[in-house]
């Protein structure tokens, strides 16, 4: 019986959980921002969730989660100015 239970509460899923969420991003700008962050390496690219924050700047978490306190990855800020969009670092996130 203790086998069972390490084998099912004693390790992490092999497989991430995804929580992808937009809120006010439309399917456009989320595609641009996914693929504009593959050409960035010092990013994380797995995006988990994107807000809009304004009418000229998203959040986007991305990163990879396991469960609710196993995890990690960065919070971008990418807002649009007047040569296109822009990538900054806001934070890195550890759960």
């Amino acid at each position: 019986m203790l086998s069972l239970i390490r084998r099912l509460f004693g390790r992490k899923p092999a497989v991430p959980i995804r929580q992808y969420t937009m809120e006010g991003v439309s399917a456009e700008e989320a595609a641009f921002i996914e693929t504009a962050l593959l050409a960035l390496p010092e990013f994380d690219h797995r995006v988990l969730s994107m807000f809009r924050e304004s009418p000229n700047s998203v959040i986007v978490h991305t990163g990879e989660q396991f469960g609710p306190l196993c995890g990690s990855g960065d919070t971008l800020g990418v807002v649009r100015g007047e040569s296109g969009w822009q990538f900054e670092l806001v934070a890195h996130w550890v759960s």
